[in-house]
């Protein structure tokens, strides 16, 4: 079920309580986001309480809130696409812009957002943090930070730094619905990515952990 169809089925109802404004309100702002969503957590977000929500749902027509979550995540997931598909899409649709004049447009902004948001005081004691030769030094990138995080291990020297970065990175893209691998597996088992990655998470922060538990002991 698509953004489009969620607001037409709230329209359809013949009035709304203030609680359920506020509902759809919340669920209209961060619709992409509902499907990872924790019913406490957004019931606390929004304001109001479970039964509430759940009644809400029911009005609409269905049996509780992980049916709609399921139904979310089906549709979100056939909106993913990949690198090539985009750049086709984004040459039909020309609009004055070279893709990569655009995509290097975007990636100026995103860094100046980011650095715009750090804290020198905080890269003060990243750094003291990382000088420190009594400690350990973990560095985790999963899936495309993963190119990153050993680039990092590459430019660090110092003996500490014992993450075994490579394992811990390919563990966690399991769980990433966005990564080729859970998309490709999915499309073969015919299930959205998002069901398959809950699928493997459980199993992958399993092995993260015994990654953690045997370089503590074992390096």
């Amino acid at each position: 079920m698509d953004r489009k169809t969620f607001i037409s089925k709230v329209n359809g109802l013949d009035s709304l309580t203030s609680e359920e404004v506020l509902i759809a309100q919340y669920f209209m702002k961060h619709y992409t986001m509902l499907p990872f969503a924790k019913i406490d957590e957004l019931c606390k977000q929004i304001g109001v309480g479970k039964a509430t929500l759940g009644r809400f749902l029911q009005r609409l027509g269905f049996s509780g809130f992980l049916e709609f979550k399921k139904q979310v995540s089906n549709e979100l997931a056939l909106t993913l696409t990949t690198p090539v598909e985009r750049y086709e899409g984004a040459r039909q649709a020309d609009q004055g812009q070279s893709v990569l004049e655009s995509h290097a447009k975007e990636i100026m902004s995103n860094m100046a957002k980011t650095f715009s948001s750090l804290s020198e005081s905080d890269f003060d004691l990243a750094i003291v943090y990382m000088q420190n030769p009594r400690g350990k030094l973990y560095v985790v990138g999963s899936a495309s930070s993963e190119a990153l995080a050993n680039y990092f291990y590459l430019l660090t020297t110092a003996a500490h730094v014992a993450m075994p970065m490579q394992l811990a990175a390919g563990l966690m893209r399991s769980a990433s619905p966005v990564a080729g691998v859970v998309i490709a597996c999915a499309g073969v088992a015919n299930v959205s990515p998002i069901e398959l990655a809950k699928r493997t998470m459980i199993p992958m922060l399993g092995g993260l952990l015994s990654v953690l538990v045997c370089s503590q002991v074992l390096i």
